[in-house]
């Protein structure tokens, strides 16, 4: 929680820098010549934050689904077997010691 409480205020100090820089705008030149309007630098930064955020999530997705059915799964074996074990320990009776 602590790592998390971290990096997003190290997040927050990072975008108020770049937003505060609004002036300053860049240019991108593209590999066939081309190239694009000038955009403001915090654009191009929030820009690639943001599609990289975007790619992580969908490249985590089907991995976190897969880990929640599993975990489900095992969740409702448990309850049977711990349902079972309680059947069991109540229709057998203990030995009479004596």
């Amino acid at each position: 929680m602590i790592r998390m409480i971290f990096f997003m205020l190290i997040l927050f100090i990072l975008f108020f820098i770049l937003f505060n820089n609004k002036d300053q705008v860049v240019q991108i030149h593209y590999t066939f010549g081309k190239s694009s309007d000038p955009i403001p630098l915090y654009l191009l930064f929030l820009g690639t934050f943001v599609s990289g955020l975007g790619t992580a999530v969908i490249l985590l997705f089907p991995s976190w689904l897969k880990l929640k059915l599993e975990s489900r799964r095992q969740k409702k074996e448990i309850d049977s077997l711990e349902e079972e074990a309680g059947q069991l320990r109540n229709s057998v009776k203990p030995p009479n010691p004596f």
